[in-house]
């Protein structure tokens, strides 16, 4: 069985093939030979992930993933069961919720994107 690196670059690279070679009929990306592949194994190696949405039942954010380096909560995205748009939630380790109070019914959640890097110019605007 494939390690969990390699089903993410494998992942990566099949989204590659279906934008980026559109016509092509073949399943290659999880081989050598495909460029799709490789360049995926690259960015891979070099940081990037593909943000996913993560199952409730499959994990639950760990303590270094909720909480930043003042030891403060930090925000998810998060959807429920019967909702149109995700939206922004805590999870304490026990219960999610808004801030305000629980919320019960979460099925998925991704960690927010870094925010934007700021360029000199711009900053105090």
């Amino acid at each position: 069985m494939k390690d969990v690196k390699e089903k993410q670059v494998v992942e990566m690279a099949k989204h590659v093939c279906k934008y980026a070679h559109e016509d092509c009929e073949r399943t290659c990306y999880d081989s050598r030979i495909c460029t799709s592949y490789s360049t995926c194994k690259r960015l891979y190696n070099a940081g990037y992930r593909k943000q996913s949405w993560i199952s409730v039942e499959e994990r639950l954010p760990s303590e270094k993933e909720r909480r930043d380096k003042y030891g403060e909560l930090v925000p998810f995205l998060v959807c429920e069961k019967d909702t149109e748009y995700p939206y922004r939630a805590f999870y304490d380790g026990t219960i999610w919720g808004d801030g305000f109070m629980k919320i019960k019914g979460i099925t998925h959640w991704m960690p927010l994107p870094e925010p934007p890097k700021m360029r000199k110019e711009d900053e105090g605007k």
